[in-house]
This record gives C-alpha cells, sequence and structure tokens, in this order.
C-alpha cells in the first residue's frame, strides 16, 4: 500500500508541477497494443510513458535440482522492453505470479499436474524469488515434485503473471510464457496441445 501511495503522489506531483500538460496521445504508434478502449490509451505522453502500462513475461530458463523444487528464470518487462520491479518500488505496480509444472506420462494423452488438491491449488505461487537483475528474477518452488518422477517425459512449465495499476487509475495486465521440455534431454518434447493460442 506505501509503494501504491508513493507513486500515486509522485504522479499527483507530475500534474500539478505541469510536466504531464499535454492532450493525450490518441493514434501515437509507440502505444501498439491499447485501443480507445484501454484507460492506458488515453494518457498523456509523460504519464504513459511514466507508468509504462502493460507486462511481457518470459521464461528463459529452468532446472529440476537435487532437492527437487523445480526452480525458473525469467524476466519481467513492459512492452517497450524496459525490466519491471516484482514489488512496485521502483517501478508502478506490483507483480503477482503463478508457476504450473504438469507432465504427460509416456504412452499416455493427458496431462497430470504435480500440484493438485481436490479443491486445493493447482500452482505454486509461495516459493522464493531472488532477483538477479532488474527485471529478472529466479523462483524457487514452494512444492517438490516426486523422487520416482520420469524424467523421460514431456514436461510442461508455465508462467501465468499480473501486473496490478488499478491504484492509478489503470487496469491490471496480463502476460503468461510456457516452455515444453523433458528433464533428461534424452529426447524432443511431445507436447498436448488441444487449442492454438490464435
Amino acid at each position: 500500500m506505501k509503494n501504491r501511495l508513493f507513486w500515486s503522489m509522485i504522479a499527483a506531483l507530475m500534474l500539478v508541477t505541469g510536466i504531464s500538460a499535454g492532450a493525450s496521445a490518441e493514434g501515437t504508434p509507440d502505444r501498439v497494443g491499447f485501443t480507445a478502449a484501454d484507460k492506458a490509451f488515453h494518457l498523456t505522453d509523460e504519464l504513459f510513458f511514466y507508468y509504462r502500462p502493460g507486462l511481457v513475461v518470459d521464461i528463459v530458463d529452468y532446472s529440476i535440482p537435487a532437492d527437487l523444487q523445480p526452480e525458473v528464470t525469467f524476466t519481467m518487462k513492459d512492452p517497450g522492453g524496459l525490466p519491471l520491479d516484482l514489488d512496485g518500488i521502483f517501478t508502478p505496480g506490483d507483480v503477482s505470479s503463478r508457476f504450473f509444472l504438469v507432465y504427460i506420462p509416456q504412452g499416455e494423452e493427458q496431462i497430470v499436474n504435480y500440484i493438485t488438491g481436490s479443491r486445493g491449488p493447482t500452482s505454486d505461487r509461495n516459493g522464493t524469488y531472488t532477483q538477479l537483475e532488474p527485471g529478472k528474477y529466479l523462483y524457487k518452488f514452494e512444492n517438490a515434485i516426486p523422487a520416482d518422477y520420469d524424467a523421460d517425459a514431456t514436461h510442461t512449465l508455465a508462467i501465468a503473471s499480473r501486473r496490478d495499476l488499478r491504484d492509478f487509475d489503470l487496469d491490471r495486465y496480463s502476460s503468461n510464457d510456457v516452455v515444453n521440455f523433458v528433464p533428461s534431454g534424452a529426447s524432443v518434447p511431445m507436447p498436448r496441445s488441444v487449442v492454438t493460442t490464435e
């Protein structure tokens, strides 16, 4: 809450001192992905580039270490490619993430989720984050996978993230990334593909 108050005060100061004077940037080509239906589209240039609305997450590395708690290295950026802060201290808006790890048993077609409870969560979200550099983090799963997991099976790792700028009268912005891999490296992943992104 203190972070949001801080960023709101900075934005208000910009408005009071006239830094943000000017018309909204409707039609500005560097607002790709935003339309007139989005609040961010109507910000002045100064406020748009101050808040840098939007979110892009990418998985850049992953491993299953000896303790069997998977690790994921990922980046968080705004649509312009600038790094974002997980906690919303250095850039406006905190970012929350959920991580999914599933596999397809060999000879089968249905995925199996490592984290599944009868009414419980199906994602890992309470693990440990370590900042490696601005906008780049290592996430270590809270939950370990079974010791007898099949390292030759196709695994799918996904991250689903959301950046919250509602305290600044903007929106929540989501981004996801998915990688398929075989932990042993013995074969090419054969993921289950039912519906395409398109």
